[in-house]
């Protein structure tokens, strides 16, 4: 836990950092901000994450040859379950990825509209139509407008990440549509809800200036800002929202 701070409405709120284990690098460690409500807000689950994905590397953090070799793991106790309710998987990540994955759920398409192959086909009667899928619609807005890169994906999901070398540990940000997500059965299929399990994401930037100048710049980036340029938390943030709704919050760092 790196810090704890008192919330309007008397909510708390906590960064757990996910790293190498030394202090002196949190800096450069995955940051899992997790807030309290205040005591009369009821959490609503939704369904928008599906999980996060800590590295299976981690079992081996003192044995890194013995993953290579492929030995097994011998747990003499089941792990404890995450007491918010949040699906949390060991997933496979290169060394250093400790937080490997954040994995949400895209915007799903209105039930008089399909998107097959690219092309959008319109439903019966006089429905609309899309040219793009829900996962393709996501990718043109992170590689377009905040420049990350597609590093996987197929019919079922999109997996993006920075570049290495930039800010923090990489992370991999996965929209998936299976429908066999835990989260998905907690809400209609057919309506994306975002609940009060998830907040924001945070994007670390040079400039936040800089950004907001590239993002005028296209109609698309302009209209994705909600919030601009800030003083706040002692530094400055833009914030900007994806295509499925969920709030991108740009910080200078």
């Amino acid at each position: 836990q790196r810090t704890k701070s008192p919330k309007a409405g008397g909510g708390e709120t906590a960064f757990v950092a996910l790293g190498n284990g030394k202090a002196e690098h949190l800096d450069s460690s995955f940051s899992l901000e997790i807030t309290s409500l205040p005591p009369e807000e009821e959490v609503v689950p939704g369904n928008g994450l599906a999980y996060l994905g800590t590295s299976m590397l981690l079992d081996f953090q003192n044995n890194l040859m013995g993953a290579a070799a492929g030995e097994k793991i011998a747990k003499d106790n089941e792990e404890a379950a995450e007491p918010n309710g949040i699906e949390v998987r060991r997933v496979a990540s290169g060394p250093g990825d400790y937080f490997a994955r954040l994995c949400l759920r895209p915007k799903p398409l209105a039930k008089d509209a399909t998107a097959v192959n690219g092309e959008g086909t319109g439903g019966s009667g006089s429905g609309s139509a899309t040219d793009l899928s829900p996962l393709e619609i996501t990718q043109q807005f992170y590689t377009d407008i905040l420049g990350m890169r597609v590093v996987a994906n197929d019919i079922d999901m999109l997996c993006l990440r920075y570049q290495d070398g930039g800010f923090g540990v990489s992370t991999t940000l996965v929209f998936s549509t299976e429908e066999d997500q835990s989260s998905s059965s907690r809400e209609d299929d057919d309506e994306l809800v975002m609940g009060s399990m998830l907040d924001h994401l945070v994007i670390g930037t040079p400039s936040v200036q800089d950004a907001a100048d590239a993002l005028k710049e296209t109609e698309q980036g302009r209209e994705a800002i909600f919030m601009e340029p800030t003083s706040m938390f002692g530094t400055t943030i833009l914030g900007v929202m994806d295509p499925n709704g969920y709030k991108i919050y740009l910080a200078e760092v």
